[in-house]
């Protein structure tokens, strides 16, 4: 078991060594160390950050199917989770970094859904796990109707990668990022 950890160290090690930004490393490290205290854990192919875990769903391939924000926040809420809530730049970076590692050259598939949304209805932007909006409270722009916010990460679509784009909540994208708490393996099994 203590080699187990020893070689799970060494990997979070050589992850953090890939964050340029001291903080970002020292917090990464401390996080890895916070999960391995409380026992906790994400299922297969999720990503775990802090007590976070987060899916990158959907395919680049031309066949892919493609889903609307609704059938997006249905496939996460099915996996016990929400399309993706944002609150640090911390966390805004470690996303746009998961959403760079798969990229695929078509500026049409590059974006993908959060959980972000405007509600005309109630006139606010909105998560969709509840979790309020405060890190991104200036993306959304409430001229835009009904609309979602997504992530584009692709310096061959933008320049200025990441960009946060608002889009109609109708339209159909290939790719959307889930996130839910990690389990505790201890008390969850």
């Amino acid at each position: 078991m203590t080699l187990f950890i020893y070689g799970w160290l060494g990997y979070e090690l050589y992850r953090a060594k890939n964050f340029p930004d001291y903080l970002a490393r020292q917090t990464l490290i401390a996080q890895f160390l916070i999960n391995l205290l409380l026992c906790l854990k994400c299922e297969f192919e999720w990503t775990q950050r802090g007590s976070s875990c987060y899916l990158l769903q959907g395919d680049l391939s031309n066949s892919a199917p493609l889903f609307t924000f609704t059938e997006a926040e249905a496939d996460c809420v099915q996996r016990k989770g929400h399309l993706v809530s944002v609150h640090s730049k911390v966390e805004q970076d470690f996303l746009t970094d998961l959403v760079k590692r798969k990229e695929s050259g078509d500026c049409a598939k590059e974006n993908v859904w959060t959980g972000l949304w405007y509600d005309e209805a109630k006139e606010k932007a909105l998560f969709t796990d509840g979790s309020p909006v405060d890190f991104w409270r200036n993306k959304v722009d409430d001229s835009f109707g009904a609309s979602a916010l997504v992530i584009q990460n692709s310096l061959k679509c933008s320049p200025v990668a990441p960009i946060f784009i608002q889009i109609d909540i109708s339209a159909k994208l290939s790719r959307y990022i889930c996130k839910k708490t990690a389990i505790n393996e201890i008390q969850d099994y």
